[in-house]
């Protein structure tokens, strides 16, 4: 498992240009930590709150304490609500103050753990290391399933 982390990390910081992320997952359980990265800033560590289980996320607290991460506020970008046509709430594309249920699509905020960890990628597979070990109890011989895109 630590020698497949280190080199998604090493191959995603290789490539080029903004945009790029790295996905490792185990496959079974759907369990995983990502990246993103962009030549400006470098390698972003992202653990979303909703992927965890209660204990998982009581766990990830005090392990990625360790490494100064904590837990932040995070939106998912979006341009504007998507407006239902056929919906008669009242709202346009544009704009959009319905309550919950509407029909149309918001972005809600939510928790994660993240932190920016330059070109550093000993750390950052560490911090995924610990993760797949520490917070998911994943054996070291695991298989994870790497996907790295733009």
């Amino acid at each position: 498992m630590k020698k497949t982390i280190e080199t998604a990390l090493e191959m995603l910081v290789k490539n080029s240009g903004e945009g790029w992320f790295c996905i490792l997952e185990e496959p079974k359980t759907e369990k995983f930590v990502q990246f993103a990265y962009d030549e400006d800033e470098g390698i972003f560590f992202d653990l979303p709150r909703p992927a965890l289980t209660k204990k998982e996320f009581e766990s990830a607290s005090e392990v990625l304490s360790g490494y100064d991460i904590t837990l932040s506020e995070s939106q998912v970008p979006e341009q504007s609500p998507e407006h239902n046509p056929d919906c008669d709430c009242g709202c346009d594309d544009n704009e959009c103050d319905c309550d919950d249920g509407c029909c149309c699509s918001h972005s809600e905020p939510f928790e994660t753990f993240n932190k920016h960890l330059g070109n550093d990628t000993q750390l950052a597979g560490e911090i995924a290391y610990a993760v797949m070990r520490e917070v998911y109890k994943l054996k070291e011989n695991t298989k994870l399933n790497v996907t790295i895109m733009r």
